[in-house]
């Protein structure tokens, strides 16, 4: 909606309201009753509030109303019909999904989703210009952490437009309100007579009626008015997260974005065409863009493939005109637009709001039809400043000469995908497959397979396969893995020569067939058409003679680009024996055949198999450098063609691969060859008689490749060489020993897991001893395990934990006992406690301290009686059994709020939003029955804490976290059932006295803050540790976690002063709202807080209902438990 509509919309709305209300007062019957409405002194502070009301909700609905009254124009027929054609076509891409022949081989826009995850960086090769031009309505993703009750204040300065609309809703409501209170008072002073009576009972009412309306009116000021200002703000801002490409794309109205083949360029543009179209048609079921791109407003989605304007321009009109008439040629989007007018799309874009989206730069080939394509591009309109269109242009990183550079374009490189981006990329295409209807192979019928399980099996398999993650990081390349590990009918093959040759099969056979419908190259004919193999057989040649350069090249890149002409040279050779058609052809007639090939083959491998790609024409000449699209395809090509060719040839290609073990850029090929040999004990023997660590290691290697095709003796020899490598601290460095450990790992024998356990008991280097537990539970580092240890295992991780103080090694135990800890099984339900004896102690901060904050002082003396808390914070383990034995579904557990709270029903799907905390602190204790009211939901059948499904949150050994005090209250009264022995939670005094002892110590350890004594951000570990992970961070008592890791509910009300300080009035303002809230207090801290937040006597408040992953609890009782170390 521009401007000029939003103008004219809101004029009709308002002469329309006129109209109807002029009309209606003019009613006889009316004008009586509205005398009477205007004695009432209540009435115009209403009438007030009902048009504020009006005004914010012509904000909320001002698009949908205009889209209403747009749809009445012809020419918006004209634009539906565009939009529902590229919501028709563009959401069918082509890609490498292909499932089987007989089935659809495009996909559907749930599987384009997964492109919008991609994350954009900063262009070395193209900086940003100095002139900036960028549209900064960005705001920061709104992270509501230790909010329960106020707002995190930032240092973000609020703008022009935020500061007005919050001075106008200011003088409009309080002005409001204050009306409303003399209203009342003028009421209850004044008599039905007209005089004013002083009573005592008016007086109070009148009293009591002006501290409320000054209450009401600080709570507003303070927080309630600012708080809607800025969520109205906000709703007109980008949200999306920085560096993806939502946030980039709105922020920069130029945008030129540059990628590696594969990278998701093309299909990222079609996702957001189609989901524009679908927000702008209000489709059903549609993909909202708000929470896909985080875009604010709708914009008008233009999408070009440059490819199909190659003709065009060396015209010089403007570029959407020469789009619209192509349309007409093409059929990318139907015969329904084939009738748009020559200007639609230029008269679209003059007008503004439009999404301009130009697809693959590079494909003109021809240098000065890419200056005069930038030439083009440059003159697009820019529209109005109200209503800015956005242009973003795609291209190769090799094709573009900077033809953009100074024509304001921002310029981004589109990032390799980190591995929680391939995770979620797995876990989108999966659920995407299931509801398309596509069974995964080896399954009966679709409702046999559950996508989930399928996804986790594949990221699993990918985390264990380091060869494989140098193949997913590359979005296309990560597609081409889901396909095969979809249609295979168990998993990946095991062996990555067996994938590799999956792979390459599927890129040479599949993909030709697949773009067959949009490329514009020749077709295949007949005669002249390979098999598969011999398709191959043409690239095992071309990626060894690459190889072979390294012989006379001392270049580290120079096998991997070779010149268009070189390969045609290369491929010409090789089609003499491979060919069929090359029979009966001899002389000249056979070299010009093989050459024209030739040239029709490398073209075709290149565009049409994806295995090929153009680096651009070499300096000065119309030569194309070519390389492979992937590394790994050419190392695993090269290792084959040793095996193609004559028996010299392979004899000649076997000596090669072996004399050059100790160059890096042989080793993969050494390795796969060694792969796909019957026997590769020969290369083995090779490589123990050099006699130095690098050939022992590259031995390690080849028998992690060829575990059974070994001798005995030479598989013995390499394990004795890998074990001394590791074990010996003399022996080499920390990468060689952790490199001979990692190869050890990957054998996957007996004998490796024997020597592993050998390492975690007595390797000379801790980092040695962490890595190979690690391995041995098959985890990532400071990470859970994903799979219950097998006992003896276990036996040696609780070994570690008796034993070991230093922080690495005990977390690596923990974090190995994360799926089954045997401490835990049986009466692991009954908690440690520790005897705090009776004495004084020094509660808060005193005021020397100069990171203290206001609300932990003074510093002043308390006397307890002694009582027992517990050694570690509850854990998940320990919470199974709660929820095992009913404890959701048990009355007698829950007070009477945590009652009501369990039977509402109802938690935010993320953070609570700056309305929910509005409608939370506004309504305190009645939230949860109104809510529970207003939804009408069934009570919880079985729910678990927020962070229960977390991987790494839940293992067994972590603090149970995501639980709201009604929950804790919950647990003590059950474990207090379960173990006949009184527990509660720790009082706010218990909890610290615990913690810093009685001479009132900053820390549980001292007053010095040292790094690698609890879990704090500065450890870096961003998720709970296993409780107990720092014995030398405990406290002068021996509680452990009482800095950092988790915060910990208290027992105690939440109250801003201590005793020997007067509160003043933002002290008894935030006391009233904690009152009124019910918040409870919190104390020590999580594994995202920093040194200062971490201190002993640091406290903080939450709302009872809230539940964040990181709060947890620890129990408390006055007596020691019977039959217990206690």
């Amino acid at each position: 909606m521009n401007r000029k509509e939003e103008i004219y919309i809101l004029i009709g709305l308002l002469l329309a309201f006129v109209a109807a209300v002029a009309g209606w007062l003019a009613l006889p019957q009316v004008q009586q009753q509205f005398n009477g409405w205007l004695d009432n002194p209540l009435f115009l502070p209403f009438l007030g509030m009902g048009g504020l009301a009006l005004l914010l909700a012509y904000v909320l609905l001002r698009d949908w109303i205009a889209s209403t009254v747009r749809s009445l124009s012809p020419r918006y027929r004209l634009e539906r019909r565009y939009l529902q054609a590229v919501e028709t076509y563009l959401r069918r891409t082509p890609a490498l999904l292909v499932i089987s022949r007989q089935q659809e081989t495009h996909t559907e826009l749930d599987l384009l989703m997964a492109y919008s995850q991609l994350t954009l960086s900063p262009d070395p090769d193209q900086p940003d210009p100095p002139d900036l031009v960028q549209v900064s309505d960005q705001q920061p993703t709104r992270r509501f952490a230790m909010e329960g009750i106020k707002e995190r204040a930032t240092s973000r300065p609020r703008s022009l437009k935020q500061r007005g609309f919050e001075t106008l809703a200011w003088l409009v409501v309080q002005g409001s309100v204050l009306a409303l209170a003399i209203a009342s008072v003028r009421g209850i002073m004044v008599a039905p007579t007209g005089e004013w009576q002083f009573t005592w009972a008016s007086l109070l009412l009148a009293l009591v009626s002006t501290l409320a309306w000054l209450g009401v009116a600080i709570l507003l000021h303070r927080v309630i008015l600012r708080r809607v200002a800025t969520y109205l703000v906000q709703r007109g801002a980008c949200s999306a997260p920085p560096a993806t490409p939502g946030a980039e794309i709105w922020q920069y109205p130029c945008l030129l974005i540059r990628g590696d083949p594969g990278s998701g360029k093309t299909t990222l543009l079609r996702h957001i065409a189609v989901v524009c179209a679908q927000e702008i048609l209000r489709s059903p079921g549609r993909q909202r863009l708000r929470d896909v791109y985080g875009w604010p407003s709708r914009p008008f989605p233009i999408y070009i493939p440059l490819r199909v304007l190659r003709d065009a321009v060396a015209l010089q009109r403007p570029l959407l005109e020469q789009y619209a008439e192509t349309l007409r040629d093409v059929a990318l989007l139907g015969d329904v637009v084939r009738d748009l007018p020559t200007d639609f799309f230029q008269r679209k874009a003059q007008r503004g709001g439009c999404m301009i989206l130009l697809d693959a730069f590079d494909e003109l080939r021809d240098a000065d039809a890419r200056q005069r394509l930038g030439q083009l591009v440059a003159a697009l309109p820019p529209g109005p400043d109200h209503r800015r269109n956005r242009i973003v242009v795609t291209s190769r990183i090799f094709g573009y000469e900077g033809q953009l550079r100074h024509r304001k374009f921002i310029h981004r490189l589109v990032d390799q995908l980190t591995p929680p981006q391939q995770q979620q990329f797995i876990r989108t295409r999966y659920r995407a497959f299931a509801q398309l209807g596509i069974s995964a192979s080896g399954e009966a019928t679709l409702a046999t397979w559950d996508p989930e399980v399928r996804s986790r099996r594949l990221i699993e398999r990918l985390t264990e396969d380091g060869g494989i993650q140098k193949l997913v990081r590359n979005p296309f390349l990560l597609s081409l893995i889901i396909s095969i590990h979809l249609k295979s009918p168990r998993e990946l093959p095991r062996q990555r020569h067996t994938l590799y040759e999956k792979a390459l099969q599927m890129l040479v056979e599949e993909w030709e067939r697949l773009k067959d419908s949009e490329m514009d190259l020749e077709p295949t004919t007949q005669d002249a058409d390979l098999e598969l193999q011999q398709k191959l057989r043409l690239l095992y040649q071309l990626a060894w003679v690459m190889y072979e350069r390294t012989l006379t090249a001392p270049d580290d890149g120079s096998h991997t680009v070779i010149t268009s002409a070189d390969a045609e040279e290369v491929l010409a050779l090789a089609l003499r024996d491979i060919s069929p058609a090359t029979a009966g052809r001899t002389g000249a007639a056979l070299e010009s055949f093989c050459r024209s090939e030739a040239k029709r083959w490398l073209r075709n491998l290149g565009q049409r198999g994806g295995v090929l790609q153009e680096l651009g024409n070499v300096h000065g000449t119309s030569e194309v450098q070519l390389q492979f699209a992937h590394q790994t395809f050419q190392e695993y090509l090269a290792s084959q063609a040793v095996r193609d060719g004559s028996p010299e040839m392979q004899r000649l290609r076997d000596t090669r691969i072996r004399e050059r073990w100790n160059d890096d850029r042989w080793r993969e090929v050494l390795l796969l060859y060694s792969a796909t040999m019957p026997d590769a004990t020969p290369i083995v023997r090779h490589l123990l008689a050099q006699g130095k660590q690098e050939a022992d290691l590259l031995a390690g290697a080849v028998l992690a490749e060829q575990t059974q095709r070994l001798d005995p003796e030479a598989r013995v020899e390499i394990l004795n060489r890998l074990h001394h490598l590791f074990m010996s601290a003399s022996a080499g460095s920390l990468p060689v020993q952790l490199e001979a450990l990692n190869t050890l790992a990957e054998a996957g024998i007996d004998a490796s897991t024997d020597l592993l356990k050998d390492a975690v008991r007595k390797a000379p280097h801790q980092d040695v001893r962490v890595r190979a537990i690690e391995r041995l539970a098959r985890m990532e580092h400071n990470h859970p395990a994903r799979a219950p240890l097998p006992p003896d295992l276990q036996d040696l991780m609780l070994e570690l934990l008796q034993t070991e103080h230093a922080p690495d090694l005990r977390l690596a135990a923990g974090f190995a006992l994360a799926r089954q800890d045997p401490r835990y099984a049986g009466d692991g339900l009954r908690p440690k406690l520790i005897h705090i004896p009776a004495g004084p102690f020094l509660m808060g901060s005193s005021k020397e301290d100069r990171e203290a904050e206001r609300f932990e002082q003074p510093q002043h003396q308390i006397e307890l009686p002694d009582y027992w808390i517990a050694q570690h914070p509850v854990t998940n383990a320990q919470w199974q059994c709660f929820i095992d034995a009913g404890g959701y579904r048990t009355r007698r557990y829950w007070s009477r709020a945590g009652w009501r709270w369990l039977r509402c029903g109802w938690e935010p799907a993320g953070a609570y939003s700056t309305p929910q905390l509005i409608a939370l602190v506004l309504l305190g204790s009645f939230f949860d029955p109104l809510v529970g009211l207003l939804l009408r939901r069934q009570p919880f059948s079985q729910p678990h804490p927020e962070s229960w499904n977390g991987p790494n949150w839940n293992g067994a050994n972590q603090p149970v976290t995501g639980i709201s005090f009604y929950e804790a209250e919950a647990y003590c009264r059950w474990l207090q059932e379960a173990t006949g022995h009184p527990f509660r939670l720790p009082t706010e005094a218990e909890w610290e006295k615990a913690a810093r002892g009685p001479d009132g110590r900053r820390y549980p350890w001292g007053n010095a803050w040292a790094d690698g004594l609890c879990n704090s951000s500065e450890a870096r570990l961003n998720k709970p540790s296993p409780v107990g992970s720092y014995p030398q961070g405990t406290s002068v008592y021996v509680a452990h976690d009482m800095a950092g890791n988790v915060w910990q509910w208290c027992a105690t009300r939440w109250k801003s002063t201590y005793p020997g300080r007067k509160p003043d009035l933002n002290d008894r303002l935030l006391d009233l709202i904690a009152w009124w809230a019910n918040a409870f207090v919190v104390r020590g801290g999580a594994y995202w807080n920093n040194a200062q937040n971490v201190r002993a006597s640091y406290r903080y408040n939450i709302s009872p209902r809230l539940r964040y992953g990181y709060i947890g609890l620890r129990v408390a009782s006055h007596s020691p438990l019977p039959g217990s170390e206690s």
